[in-house]
């Protein structure tokens, strides 16, 4: 059964900021910092993408809309699918887009989408649109996470697993603990690492090679719960928690420092040598060696209320109640600022752009430089 190609598409992006640039360039105008390489309504109906993320290439961008209804017209029946497309960070214009079964969890690894189906199954989306993979799976994965020629997913039959990347043959499984929050998981180097709320006083981490093995196991005191993922530096995983931001060692899981953070929300970011948290209100820049505060920002206005961060080549990029923020990751400083709804989720740096969803339905790339 192949369903129709959805009518509930983004607008054609790519005619938009041709046009749009075209005419600039007419004019001599040089766009920086801030200014917006390409725009797309999303008109009445329809809905933002549930996930954005960077394709590794720097060039990539893929965005998830995981569950909508369209209508099959070889059975004349409605159903539930997902939509996937593969899109130009530089133009905002489509390179491919996939409809399939609705979808739960992502995870992009290097140049490659992968989507864990609702009704089991994982498969691998390629930044041409083509569908390289599929294999069925005997539970729903819940997470999952890619490195290098590994995919690791979490299911909800409490094992982890790994899949060969390039064609999603199972390499092995190992019993993984979780907890009424579930697992949060992310992959680095030869490894995984999964995340998960042991008690109301406690979080645990535990590390796994790439041969399935224990590599080791850390329980880190802490009385705020939160299962976002953990993000790997180059010698250090830094675990956030409800209250707290941790840095364990990523050879040995030894605790190295923790920052206390009222309301921590979503996942840090790591970039030329800062670790970046934010609360509701205030975006933090911790020193990754011994977590020391390099320098905060907090928005002006009445409502500063701040995203997650985003950040890429020495830029942290974060979203305001009624602005976007791209600031220096050594020191804070403002690099621009640019008038924007107020942004949904972080915004994603792709190479030369940072790519953002408004709530009021717009899907914009602005210019990182």
């Amino acid at each position: 059964m192949t369903p129709h190609p959805s009518r509930r598409r983004f607008l054609s992006l790519a005619s938009l900021a041709t046009a749009g640039i075209g005419a600039l360039a007419g004019c001599g105008y040089r766009p920086g910092g801030g200014d917006v390489r390409w725009e797309g309504g999303i008109g009445t109906g329809s809905y933002l993408p549930d996930d954005v993320l960077a394709g590794a290439d720097g060039e990539t961008v893929f965005t998830v809309s995981r569950s909508s209804r369209d209508f099959d017209w070889e059975t004349e029946e409605w159903g539930q699918y997902a939509d996937l497309a593969a899109r130009d960070a530089a133009t905002g214009g489509v390179r491919g887009e996939s409809q399939t079964e609705p979808v739960g969890a992502v995870a992009v690894g290097d140049g490659t989408l992968y989507v864990g189906h609702e009704d089991g199954g994982l498969s691998a989306f390629a930044a041409d649109g083509e569908v390289g993979w599929r294999v069925e799976t005997d539970d729903v994965i819940r997470e999952l996470a890619a490195s290098g020629d590994r995919v690791y997913a979490a299911t909800d039959g409490g094992e982890l697993v790994a899949f060969a990347a390039d064609d999603g043959d199972p390499l092995w499984n190992t019993e993984l603990e979780v907890s009424e929050r579930g697992v949060a998981l992310v992959a680095s180097g030869d490894g995984a690492f999964a995340h998960r709320e042991d008690t109301a006083t406690s979080t645990a981490v535990t590390a796994f090679g790439s041969d399935g093995r224990e590599r080791w196991h850390a329980t880190l005191a802490d009385d705020g719960v939160g299962n976002d993922p953990p993000v790997a530096g180059s010698d250090a995983l830094y675990v956030p928690t409800r209250g707290k931001l941790f840095a364990v060692g990523l050879g040995d899981g030894e605790e190295r420092w923790s920052r206390e953070l009222d309301r921590r929300r979503g996942r840090p970011a790591v970039t030329d040598g800062a670790v970046v948290s934010a609360d509701d209100e205030t975006l933090y820049a911790f020193d990754p060696g011994d977590g020391e505060e390099r320098w905060r920002f907090r928005p002006e206005g009445r409502w500063p209320d701040v995203t997650p961060p985003g950040a890429a080549e020495g830029v942290v990029c974060v979203g305001g109640s009624d602005d976007l923020h791209a600031l220096d990751a050594a020191d804070g400083s403002a690099r621009w600022r640019a008038e924007s709804e107020p942004v949904e989720g972080e915004p994603v740096v792709v190479g030369e752009t940072v790519v953002v969803a408004t709530d009021d339905g717009h899907f914009r790339g602005h210019w990182r430089e």
